[in-house]
Order: structure tokens, then C-alpha cells, then sequence
């Protein structure tokens, strides 16, 4: 039943819960700030260059490598649990002494030498022998770049609408995702792998000089690490 009754105040000490309209005009101010262009742009290119990449590979390593889909599906699952357990746990302690924008621009550089290694594999005709390594190179180090890139969008994300930014940024990871698996095939009558993977490189490394030029391009504050408290003594 709808009520044309007036909505009573919330109570004192109660905040009062905003409409979906002021959380609309919120969110859209947002972003129109550069650096959530910025971020926002950072996560879908990266995931579009990973995955225009990978998904190519992954199949290439089944139709001319000789993998069967049992044995890939075998490599990729242990590649993500070593990208996942252990080595997120490495990054994310390492992230925290360094800082959160200094480590996504350590990482975003890995992964540059690691797509141009992977590249230069494949343009060596070791695409086969070298299979694991170079999925390895194109899977793992990304992985660990997602895991230092999160808390910059967690710092991003705005405290009165920080879930819905924060989808938001995550929405453009997938979307990158998505329209590189998608974007895949067409770029395969283009460009030959090792093309396709120094292009991924070209990404990555555009990205790691944007942000050693301009350290506050992601955060305002550059992203500094949090100093830790001081231990008791008591």
C-alpha cells in the first residue's frame, strides 16, 4: 500500500538515509574527477590486454602445442593458486611497506617484461617447449598486479558512495575482461601472437611511466604507505 503520508525525521543520532537520486548525482561527480577517469581507464585496458592475450595462448597451446583441455585446465587452476595463496599473501605485506601506488607501478612494470619476455619466446619459436613459462608470464605476474591494484580502488572510492564506486571500478575490470576474450579472434587476423603480446607489453608499460611521471594520477596523496603503529611495550 502506498502511504502520501509526510516521512517522519529519523531520530537523533540516526543519519538519514539518502535517496537513489542524491547517491546518482554523488556517484556522477565523482566521476568527472581525473583520476577516476584515470582508474577507471587503468582497469579496463590492462584486463583487455591480459585477456586479448591469454585467451589467443590458451588455445594456440591446445590446437598446434599438443595440450589437451584436461592437462591446460590442470596448469591454469595450479598457475592461479600460486598467483592467489602465497604469492597474493607476498604482494599484499609487500604493498603495505611500500605503498599502494608505488606497488601497482612495480607491478604494472613486471608485467611489461613479462608480456615482452613472452613475446620474445614465442618469436623464438618456443611457444610449445616454453608453454607453461609463457602462460605463467601472461597469467601470474597480472594476477599479483590485481591483488596491489585493489586497495588503490578500495582508497579511491569515496566514503559516502565507496561500494558503488567500488563496483564500479571492478565493473570496468570485467568489462576489459570481456571485450578482450571478445576482441581475441579479431585481433588474431591481425596480429600473430608474439605481436599480440608485445602489444599487451606496450600497455603495461605506457601505464608504469604515466605513473612514475605523475605519482598522484591514481591518489591524491600518491598512494604513500600507512605508517604502522608502534608496537606496545607494555
Amino acid at each position: 500500500r502506498v502511504s502520501l503520508r509526510r516521512r517522519s525525521a529519523p531520530a537523533p543520532g540516526v543519519p538519514e538515509t539518502p535517496s537513489f537520486g542524491h547517491l546518482a548525482r554523488s556517484l556522477g561527480a565523482a566521476l568527472k574527477r581525473p583520476r577516476a577517469l584515470a582508474l577507471i581507464l587503468l582497469c579496463f585496458t590492462v584486463e583487455f590486454a591480459v585477456n586479448g592475450f591469454q585467451v589467443r595462448f590458451a588455445i594456440d597451446m591446445v590446437q598446434a602445442g599438443g595440450w589437451d583441455a584436461a592437462a591446460l585446465s590442470r596448469l591454469q587452476a595450479g598457475l592461479t593458486f600460486a598467483s592467489g595463496t602465497l604469492g597474493a599473501l607476498a604482494v599484499g605485506l609487500w604493498s603495505d611497506r611500500v605503498g599502494a601506488t608505488g606497488a601497482v607501478r612495480a607491478l604494472l612494470g613486471f608485467c611489461a617484461a613479462a608480456f615482452l619476455l613472452a613475446a620474445a619466446l614465442m618469436a623464438a619459436g618456443l611457444s610449445a617447449p616454453a608453454g607453461p613459462v609463457i602462460l605463467g608470464l601472461g597469467s601470474i605476474v597480472p594476477a599479483l598486479m590485481y591483488v596491489v591494484l585493489v586497495p588503490v580502488v578500495a582508497q579511491a572510492s569515496e566514503k559516502a558512495i565507496a561500494a558503488t564506486q567500488f563496483a564500479l571500478f571492478m565493473a570496468a575490470m570485467n568489462g576489459g575482461d570481456v571485450a578482450g576474450s571478445a576482441a581475441s579472434g579479431t585481433v588474431e587476423a591481425v596480429l600473430a601472437l608474439p605481436a599480440t603480446a608485445a602489444m599487451a607489453a606496450v600497455v603495461f608499460a605506457a601505464w608504469t611511466l604515466a605513473l612514475a611521471r605523475k605519482p598522484d594520477l591514481l591518489l591524491a596523496d600518491g598512494g604513500a604507505a600507512v605508517p604502522l603503529p608502534a608496537a606496545s611495550t607494555s
